[in-house]
């Protein structure tokens, strides 16, 4: 059975992601009661998030949202409440240094089934508009799915600092596909790995 995507960002009325797990680039005020704070990216808000100052293109213009742990995307909803916004440009990373750009860039307003779903930790949203200047507000909203990691039950026994070096090295190795010696293909997906991971996870 299909595991089923979910919310990740939640609304003003249901908030998912904690305040703390979204940054961004610029914010008209940072105060958590005042208007244009960057959590008002969430839908049901009155206004969404603005960025402060002129930042004509990306990447220099972005609001960022650290997932709970690795997350593999699949759609992505975008709104401009105030303001132009033509396109919103998508990046994304495992570990804050080496970040990849999504491509297509999605139209604003729209909700956007992703053509081709990505795994990260951290998303960031980069609003842009044709005629340069500073976008209007944005909210929007992603749908994924939570991935786990499968290790034998002899390396995350605790109090064993041994185990947990092997088990902090597998999780590395997950995140790692530069590298990845073996893939896997299940129909039309295809998703590179390490032999050492599917070993880790098989039961025989």
């Amino acid at each position: 059975m299909a595991q089923p995507l979910v919310s990740l960002i939640g609304t003003r009325s249901d908030p998912l992601l904690p305040d703390d797990a979204i940054s961004a680039s610029s914010n008209h005020t940072d105060l958590p009661s005042g208007r244009y704070h960057r959590t008002w990216v969430r839908k049901g808000h009155e206004c969404g998030w603005p960025p402060c100052g002129i930042h004509p293109a990306p990447p220099a213009l972005w609001i960022q949202f650290k997932l709970d742990g690795v997350t593999e995307l699949h759609k992505i909803q975008v709104w401009k409440v105030d303001g132009t916004i033509d396109m919103v440009k998508v990046s994304y990373s495992m570990d804050l240094e080496h970040w990849k750009w999504y491509s297509p860039d999605l139209s604003c307003p729209d909700d956007h089934k992703l053509i081709q779903p990505f795994k990260a930790i951290v998303v960031r949203l980069h609003p842009t508009r044709s005629e340069g200047g500073t976008p209007g507000s944005l909210q929007a909203e992603m749908w994924g799915k939570k991935l786990t990691v499968f290790i034998r039950e002899k390396l995350t026994m605790p109090h064993d600092p041994q185990c947990q070096y092997r088990t902090n090295l597998l999780h590395q190795l997950l995140l790692d596909d530069s590298f990845a010696d073996c893939k896997i293909v299940c129909g039309s997906a295809t998703m590179k790995c390490h032999r050492s991971i599917l070993a880790a996870a098989s039961p025989v």
